[in-house]
């Protein structure tokens, strides 16, 4: 096995997908620059809006904690997909959830903010009912993959979530320069979506949230670089190769470019003292 895919299953044999257990949800209605705090300088006035922010505390042999964003669409557009996808199951919530889909379904957009309680108890009921848990649109709308609660984390969820990327060419892994740009535009147009996984060494894709299988698993050493380009490229270049990932967002750039700094800055920390 190589640092390039990993594969069979990441669980042992015989045990259950991840044992959640809610013991936490907070939803807040936010601002983005509240949230980048000095990264506000990169923001455009169209990327400064408000948004919903979801703290999550849950159990799974250790206490996860972390937190999602997202925008007011986002969520009403979530309940469509929670229930057209336990309707093509021949599943569908029962009594007082049941109503839940409807009920959201007649707020607008601006109107939603209005309802922070009703959301989050809307989701915790959700996030407890056994059999809606294991739908992929709840799922991965809280950022919860097969790799979220591994018990070698220790009690860390990795940052993760669906990025479009695509793999950086030998050639322009060090400059990317004007001339380099055109080439890579004609030449490597193409980007597909994948769901990445961001851990304290590493980050690596699976091409589904439930997938068992880890692709391209990108270790930082002492001279990984991360750089922004545009309003939402990111660049990492370690030692052996470089990714280039693309966001829907500029605010979606900026949450992970920190994630990723972070992660990078404290590996390289560690190295530099060993």
């Amino acid at each position: 096995m190589n640092e390039n895919e990993q594969n069979g299953p990441l669980l042992p044999s015989g045990e259950t997908e991840d044992n959640f257990v809610l013991k936490e949800l907070k939803v807040e209605y936010t601002k983005v620059e509240d949230i980048l705090s000095s990264n506000v300088g990169n923001l455009s006035k169209k990327d400064k809006f408000d948004i919903f922010k979801f703290s999550l505390k849950v159990n799974s042999v250790h206490d996860f904690q972390w937190a999602v964003y997202r925008k007011p669409s986002e969520v009403k557009k979530n309940f469509v997909d929670i229930q057209r996808e336990l309707s093509s199951n021949n599943m569908g919530p029962t009594g007082e959830k049941a109503s839940f889909f409807s009920i959201v379904a007649s707020w607008s957009d601006d109107i939603l903010p209005s309802y922070i309680a009703d959301i989050e108890n809307y989701y915790s009921a959700l996030l407890q009912d056994q059999q809606i848990y294991k739908s992929l649109s709840l799922k991965e709308f809280f950022n919860i993959s097969v790799e979220s609660f591994d018990k070698n984390n220790n009690g860390k969820k990795p940052f993760e979530g669906r990025i479009q990327k695509k793999v950086d060419p030998q050639f322009l892994r060090a400059i990317f320069s004007y001339a380099c740009k055109c080439i890579e535009y004609f030449f490597f147009p193409q980007y597909n979506e994948r769901w990445f996984v961001l851990k304290d060494d590493s980050i690596y894709y699976m091409d589904e949230s439930n997938s068992k299988i880890r692709k391209n698993v990108y270790i930082f050493d002492k001279n990984t670089e991360v750089r922004k380009e545009g309003n939402d490229f990111i660049y990492i270049i370690t030692s052996y190769r470089g990714l280039i990932l693309k966001f829907k967002t500029t605010f979606e750039r900026e949450i992970w470019y920190m994630e990723i700094m972070k992660r990078v800055n404290a590996f390289k920390n560690v190295s530099n003292n060993i």
